[in-house]
């Protein structure tokens, strides 16, 4: 017992061995007649009790005067090792070597007595530490103020040692045996104080500091059990009345979430710390392979610090992932809990999905990364290839009366209204009026959809923003420093304070792009986008079965790897397309799942595609596919421009090589490979390339050029392959093909007339700015005026340009292939056809194609030859069909043969085109004039023709009058066609009209018939027919 407690009774003893002398207890065993000299079991109980109320034990702690924590746990320390000194006698056969098998017995017994001595010890050592710990009990042993203001939170001292220290003064074994002791004896009035010091320890932490050591103290208490339920129970698990950036500090799990963290505060203290630049003010600008600016800073440091960065936040995210499962595992009320906590965590930022939201009132970027990031890793198990588990996600979750992620009244869904949303509840609810609670796979999936809604992709959204921030701001820097170098700061009086301004706008300028680099040390980490990859190919899968689910599809054994990769027939029913009536369950849905996951992709491919290279692309094909084709699913036009702006960046090299240009692999090889996309991509982009034209959206005129830019580069990249050409022209003998090849000629039309006429507009400034003396005449705010026109149509005729190009070129490889060029050859179709061919054509080798010179052309896309090969291309492509030889013949406007032969000339000349293909143009020439000739002999035997049988519109004698039932006005088929192509209104009322509407003026095309033949048998005059 003297060495267990390090305490003697009598004095002498007690000073030669360095122990506590216990005087008092030593009085009273006197007093009792008891033996005074020697410590026995039985007193036990005594000599703690006296070696704990010892007046010194108030004073400063020092080497022999511990804590009385300290000191119990050194007590039992003692007990255990003298425990295993006796085991190990026992263990290694030293009985044995005794002389008498009764002398090894006794010595046996011995050990056992002694054993069971110190095993009763450390129990009655542990209640004594119960003690010392209970806030009940503070004041009943002497202890320093400092200890008695920690109470049981001085455990958390111990705890919050390095590993080595902690296990030394507080071992693992004990935390055990206390737990296990005071389970149902005051356990969480003890832990409760122990567990809010970590906390409150973790909240003055950052990824920079010894963050580990709280969230290692933590997990090593929730790791009992007993503890891990007594957590959720606690008063400050989740506090009322929170804020979005109180809850990161005042809930207990709030500060391991929001302190170490991979994002600049408002402090830019990681910014600083890790991508300072050592020369701010230096005039080189580095670029990073996606070609962003990372100012003066070495690319290869900048990479060595993200990479190191990414493996300090991996392993917090492991470490709290290890916290987070060691709660859950303790039991349903605290898995329960653990819920609570992550979807509190969200719920209470639903701002941050805003498009503007002030950034101090929502939760960190920091924190809700770390949040999302601990979900996907819970969802991990349900996130195999195979989609095993994923009939255990619960389709109708959003339709619950109390969902896991409640969503605020504002939320935007798929396709239905609020009030839709209500009836669809009623209508679920009393249909399962005993549905069980959700399962804890559908729980994690939701909470993850939840976290990267409100966390990853807000974080998206301020990072794209950010970088327009900089671009924006460095223009400005740039213009500065032009004006300074150009001597324009030379004479001026406030040069001081102008180079005094470029320095604190260089300063600013760098200091956002560390915080850029910090953003992207996390945002465009290769294992995050990988897993939330993963996860989002999940959701995808998960937003067909809400499809097939609610369209009454029995999918209970589909093989959804298989569906993901194309095979789109199972089970008797085919997956695609989906039913014209849009499910109620998937109408229902939140639209911002949809969102997140296009606009995911569409993050990663502008600013680091590489991170998609070697991955499988199968599930968002599928999912894109099916969008697209079922275009009723979708009601936000935007969201379906997103999913061909995904696809157009497949159509993209993955690398840039040393001067900027892309090079390497590229992602389109899945619209070829994949069996879904062999079969609807094609008709569901060129559906999308009509429906663009009706968004409805203020921008819509010009969105749609985007829109179509992107699907012709998508049609560009597939037109090789048979399979997706042989689709085409499937498409081109259907009805909607009309539609468009008339959207492709309007845009053609207006696109490069926009872009010639801007070319023109340069040409005029670039001659007018080459006089220098007439130009520097000029008052400085005209030259400024002037400027600032000839940027604005630099910018119009780069972006014009290069979607006129394409649509060039579309016309250019369509009217190459046979089979597509019939509907090109209808009546309403061919002659705007032949009249926009015509017109580009004398543009460009017309009398006035000189204003088209300008300065650097190819900086504007502009490749006249180029542009003049492809066009004649198309005359030759179409030159054999009458329809077009007629149509070019009626282009009164612009057709001259003339312009023709110059092109001849200027083809030959340059080697464009070799004399087969010339000849081939001037007989289509030859025919077109023979037309001329032939229309204007009828013309003249026709003569005058009568009010009654001109079209209102285009004042030419109709061939099909038909009666428009909306306005009762006649007019020419082919005329009221081309005009519902553009918009589906009778021109004379704006009342909505389709073809099928009209009704065919019989009566007045047989009285045509007869006037024409009359006419040409000179038998009629226009007076005998009025």
């Amino acid at each position: 017992m003297a060495f267990v407690f390090q305490v003697e009774l009598d004095p002498t003893v007690a000073q030669a061995k360095g122990f506590i002398h216990l005087a008092s207890l030593a009085e009273d065993l006197i007093s009792e007649s008891l033996p005074s000299t020697v410590l026995t079991f039985d007193l036990v109980d005594r000599i703690i009790h006296s070696r704990l109320s010892r007046p010194e034990n108030a004073l400063i702690e020092m080497p022999k005067n511990p804590a009385l924590l300290d000191y119990l746990i050194s007590c039992w320390k003692r007990c255990r090792e003298a425990h295993r000194r006796i085991n190990g006698i026992l263990e290694t056969g030293t009985m044995s070597l005794v002389a008498s098998p009764d002398e090894a017995a006794k010595l046996k017994h011995l050990a056992n007595t002694r054993t069971n001595i110190l095993v009763k010890t450390r129990e009655v050592v542990m209640n004594y530490a119960g003690l010392v710990l209970n806030p009940d009990m503070a004041d009943m042993f002497p202890q320093s103020p400092e200890i008695l203001k920690q109470g049981a939170g001085y455990l958390a001292t111990k705890l919050l040692l390095d590993a080595y220290a902690s296990e030394e003064q507080l071992p693992a074994e004990f935390l055990t045996e206390f737990v296990a002791r005071f389970e149902n004896d005051g356990l969480a009035e003890m832990i409760g104080p122990v567990i809010n010091s970590i906390t409150a320890s973790m909240r003055f932490q950052d990824i920079s500091t010894e963050y580990t050591v709280p969230i290692r103290a933590l997990t090593a208490l929730v790791a009992h059990k007993n503890i891990a339920a007594i957590l959720p129970s606690l008063p400050n698990w989740i506090p009322n009345n929170l804020t979005p950036r109180t809850f990161e500090l005042l809930t207990i799990l709030g500060p391991y979430f929001a302190k170490p963290v991979a994002f600049n505060d408002e402090t830019e203290k990681l910014g600083k710390s890790y991508f300072s630049s050592a020369d701010a003010f230096g005039e080189n600008s580095n670029r990073d392979r996606e070609g962003m600016d990372i100012g003066n800073r070495n690319y290869g440091d900048v990479e060595s610090t993200m990479t190191n960065l990414r493996g300090t936040i991996s392993a917090v995210q492991s470490a709290l992932h290890g916290l987070v499962m060691g709660l859950i595992k303790a039991g349903s009320n605290v898995r329960e809990g653990v819920l609570k906590f992550l979807a509190d965590a969200v719920s209470i930022n639903h701002a941050r999905g805003r498009m503007q939201v002030d950034p101090k009132t929502v939760g960190t970027d920091g924190f809700l990364f770390n949040i999302g990031k601990v979900c996907l890793q819970l969802c991990e198990p349900i996130m195999d290839p195979n989609f095993s588990k994923i009939q255990l996600i619960e389709p109708f979750h959003f339709l619950r009366e109390s969902p896991r992620l409640p969503q605020p009244p504002s939320t935007t869904m798929m396709f239905a209204d609020d009030e839709t949303l209500h009836s669809q509840k009623l209508s679920w609810l009393a249909q399962n009026p005993q549905a069980p609670a959700a399962n804890f796979i559908t729980d994690i999936f939701i909470l993850t959809l939840g976290s990267l809604h409100l966390g990853y992709m807000s974080s998206v959204r301020q990072y794209q923003e950010l970088i327009r921030q900089l671009g924006e701001f460095k223009k400005q820097v740039d213009q500065m420093k032009t004006e300074r170098d150009n001597g324009g700061w030379a004479s001026a009086p406030d040069r001081g304070i102008r180079e005094v301004m470029l320095k604190r706008y260089q300063t600013q300028l760098d200091a956002w792009i560390a915080q850029r680099l910090v953003m992207a040390t996390s945002l465009l980490d290769k294992v995050t986008v990988d897993q939330i990859m993963r996860f989002y190919n999940l959701a995808m899968m998960w937003l067909i079965r809400v499809v097939l689910v609610g369209s009454g599809k029995n999918v209970d054994n589909l093989n959804w790897s298989l569906l993901a990769r194309g095979n789109l027939t199972q089970r008797g029913f085919n997956v695609l397309p989906f039913p014209a009536e849009v499910p109620l369950m998937f109408a229902t849905l939140p639209e911002w799942i949809f969102e997140d996951i296009v606009e995911f992709y569409l993050f990663i491919c502008r600013y680091k595609a590489t991170l998609f290279e070697g991955t499988l692309r199968d599930e968002f094909m599928l999912f894109s596919v099916a969008m697209l084709q079922s275009s009723g699913y979708i009601k936000n036009p935007h969201l379906k421009s997103k999913l061909v702006e995904i696809l157009f960046y497949f159509t993209h090299p993955l690398y840039r090589g040393p001067n900027g240009e892309d090079v390497g692999p590229r992602l389109d090889t899945v619209f070829s490979t994949h069996e879904a996309a062999k079969k609807y991509l094609v008709p569901g982009v060129m559906r999308f390339y009509v429906d663009a034209e009706f968004t409805g959206d203020s921008r819509a005129f010009y969105d749609k050029f985007s829109i179509r830019y992107n699907i012709s580069q998508i049609l560009k990249s597939i037109w090789s392959d048979q399979n997706h050409r042989t689709a085409v022209i499937v498409e081109s003998q259907k009805e909607e093909f009309i539609k468009f090849a008339n959207l492709l000629m309007n845009d053609t039309s207006f696109l490069l007339d926009e872009a010639l006429t801007k070319l023109a507009e340069i040409h005029k400034l670039q001659d007018e700015m080459s006089d220098v003396t007439a130009w520097n005449a000029l008052q400085q705010t005209v030259r400024d005026e002037k400027e600032k026109s000839l940027r604005e149509y630099e910018r119009g005729a780069q972006s014009y340009l290069q979607l006129g190009n394409e649509t060039v070129n579309m016309f250019h490889y369509l009217t190459a292939e046979e089979r597509v060029v019939t509907p090109f050859m209808a009546p309403y179709i061919v002659e705007r056809l032949a009249a926009m061919l015509d017109y580009n054509l004398t543009t460009l080798v017309g009398p006035r194609c000189t204003e088209l010179k300008v300065k650097n052309p190819e900086k504007y896309r502009f490749n006249p030859k180029a542009l003049l090969t492809k066009l004649v291309d198309i005359f030759l492509h179409l030159a054999h069909r009458i329809e077009f030889v007629q149509a070019v013949a009626k282009d009164e406007r612009s057709y001259r043969k003339e312009i023709f032969y110059r092109a001849c000339d200027i083809l030959a000349r340059n080697a464009l085109k070799n004399s087969v293909e010339l000849d081939a143009l001037r007989q289509f020439v030859n025919k077109v004039e023979d037309t001329i000739r032939n229309t204007q002999v009828e013309d003249e035997e026709l003569g005058d023709v009568p009010d009654e049988f001109l079209d209102p519109l285009l004042a030419h004698l109709m061939e099909d009058p038909v009666i428009l039932p909306t306005s009762n006005i006649t007019v020419d088929r082919s005329t009221i066609i081309t005009q519902l192509l553009s918009q589906p209104l009778d021109p004379f009322n704006r009342k909505p009209l389709t073809i099928e509407m009209v009704i065919p003026n019989v009566e007045l095309k047989v009285k045509i018939e007869d006037w024409k033949r009359q006419r040409k048998s000179g038998q009629a005059t226009p007076m005998q027919i009025d």
